[in-house]
């Protein structure tokens, strides 16, 4: 007999419950504020529409328009090279540097030979390419202090048999802060 009850008085809990919880009142009916319909009615006006087509066409000859302005500034950023080696090829020449270090520069500066042939959607023929080639007038320069203050050229060298190590880079990286030939410490970024 309990168990008869005790089956009963669950059911119709669940019944109830669920049914307490079948909301027919839909969500318009208890709007407080109808902003969001006035603001949709005007947004598919006639006016709203010709707006924004008219504000579209602006930006987009303002895009066509708009040509890099260059101040004639180039700006230098000092950068250093470590070098990890173990007295193989992998002790790359300042040679080696310098001439990578020349690419990067003639690329930002797009001096580059292959600058016209970016892909078509930032391409410089493209009237609707929003990002165009330009010199960013930016060139990298060997760094000459060390964090130390001290005077170098922009080259640190590390010998260490880590170099052909297959991890993630971070014991190089501890090889070449604490025994590099320049300045033995973090270099910040």
């Amino acid at each position: 007999m309990n168990k008869l009850l005790f089956t009963f008085l669950f059911l119709t809990q669940g019944f109830f419950i669920l049914h307490g919880q079948n909301n027919t009142t839909t969500h318009k009916e208890i709007e407080l504020c109808g902003q969001h319909l006035i603001h949709d009615k005007y947004m598919n006006s006639p006016e709203a529409i010709q707006k924004r087509a008219l504000y579209e066409e602006q930006i987009q000859q303002l895009i066509h328009d708009s040509v890099p302005v260059k101040s004639g500034t180039i700006y230098q950023i000092p950068v250093v090279f470590h070098v990890l080696h173990n007295n193989g090829v992998e002790n790359i020449s300042r040679e080696q540097i310098l001439d990578a270090l020349a690419i990067l520069n003639r690329d930002f500066r797009l001096q580059n030979p292959d600058a016209n042939d970016v892909v078509y959607d930032f391409n410089a023929t493209n009237p609707s390419a929003v990002c165009k080639p330009s010199d960013v007038e930016i060139e990298f320069v060997l760094a000459t202090k060390a964090p130390d203050g001290s005077c170098f050229g922009g080259i640190t060298r590390t010998m260490s048999p880590l170099t052909y190590s297959g991890s993630n880079g971070d014991l190089q990286v501890d090889e070449i802060i604490a025994k590099n030939d320049v300045y033995n410490g973090p270099w910040p970024g």
